[in-house]
């Protein structure tokens, strides 16, 4: 059996998402007992950008990951995303996060969205037994997303994400890839054009409960692994300058639930962490961004400045993430420039419901 390389293909995602710390995976909680990870990873370079806040912000092609309901709040008809995030580029070349979105709108005040992301870990060595022939595969997750949103007010949307999950971490020939089905519902509240003075203020909030569903297994006797039950919940304010300014600021807070023991309603592993971000946009043309991410010293270690930027053309636009790690911390991500495309099409502006 090939079991170095299970046992690596399952702890990877788990330590570079760092959703589950080193002390809870040596301590009290057992890392395997959570599967699915790669779900909460941030798949775009403007979130990341922004300390990993996105379910306030503006919605944009990767709306489906933060927060499905923004969809309906869109200013252009459709769009569709791309994101490369290169993992764990100080060690390895090939381990990355690929994510692909798409979002229309229609004339009801409705929006359906989709996406697909791809985790790749790489090529993985495996030797059956000591002195045994040494053998290679390339374990790997995805999960494929579709989405419905909608304007119940004019200031007020909802949203729902039905998702199939499937992770096939082993090649060994007594395990199996494991497949998962889930749902995320998400809500949007948001006030324009509030002027105060010679400048207008926005502000908006959103919730979004997500990854609620079932159990995955890699054996028809094996343990089942709990999903990662993740509640966000955030807001946004955006000052309009006029001419061509706009400042914006975000904050959210994170929650992420999971029971750690097989199948069980005992104790529960919980990662609790705020992130805050701004970004100055000139014109629709170009954005500045920084951020911040903090996770009490209870749960892990991640603690980090981020910085970004993007440009915007017409219809293309492209945004770029760096991550700086706080003194003595490490991250999978320091080092490493993220980026993401967005195209964006028909801009127009929806009659609020009446």
């Amino acid at each position: 059996m090939k079991t170095t390389g299970f046992v690596l293909a399952i702890l990877f995602p788990l330590f570079a998402s760092a959703q589950i710390t080193t002390s809870q995976i040596t301590g009290q909680y057992f890392a395997s007992n959570v599967g699915i990870p790669f779900l909460l990873l941030t798949p775009d370079a403007r979130a990341g950008a922004l300390g990993e806040t996105g379910v306030a912000t503006s919605a944009d092609e990767y709306s489906n990951h933060w927060n499905a309901s923004k969809l309906a709040f869109a200013e252009k008809k459709m769009g569709l995303g791309i994101s490369y995030t290169p993992w764990l580029r100080a060690l390895v070349a090939d381990v990355n996060l690929a994510y692909i979105s798409f979002f229309t709108k229609n004339q009801t005040n409705g929006a359906i969205g989709g996406s697909l992301r791809y985790f790749s870990m790489g090529n993985i060595t495996t030797t059956p037994v000591p002195g045994g022939v040494a053998g290679q595969y390339r374990p790997n997750e995805f999960a494929l997303d579709v989405s419905y949103a909608r304007k119940l007010s004019e200031n007020f949307s909802a949203g729902m994400v039905a998702r199939y999950s499937r992770s096939n971490l082993s090649g060994a020939t007594t395990a199996q890839a494991g497949n998962s089905f889930g749902a995320d519902i998400s809500a949007t509240y948001l006030r324009e054009e509030i002027i105060i003075g010679s400048k207008t203020l926005a502000l908006s909030s959103g919730l979004n409960i997500s990854n609620i569903g079932s159990k995955i297994f890699y054996s028809s006797s094996g343990t089942r692994y709990a999903s990662p039950l993740n509640a966000r919940l955030g807001g946004r304010a955006t000052m309009n300058f006029g001419g061509y300014h706009e400042l914006a600021v975000s904050c959210d807070a994170n929650n992420v639930v999971a029971n750690h023991w097989p199948g069980g309603f005992g104790d529960q592993l919980r990662s609790t962490t705020i992130g805050a971000g701004m970004e100055y946009i000139y014109n629709d043309l170009f954005t500045v961004r920084a951020g911040s991410f903090f996770e009490g010293k209870e749960y892990g270690v991640r603690r980090y400045a981020t910085l970004g930027a993007g440009v915007h053309y017409h219809v293309f636009s492209l945004d770029f993430a760096y991550l700086v790690p706080y003194t003595g911390l490490r991250n999978p991500l320091e080092n490493t420039l993220r980026f993401s495309l967005q195209f964006r099409f028909d801009q127009f502006k929806y009659q609020p419901v009446q």
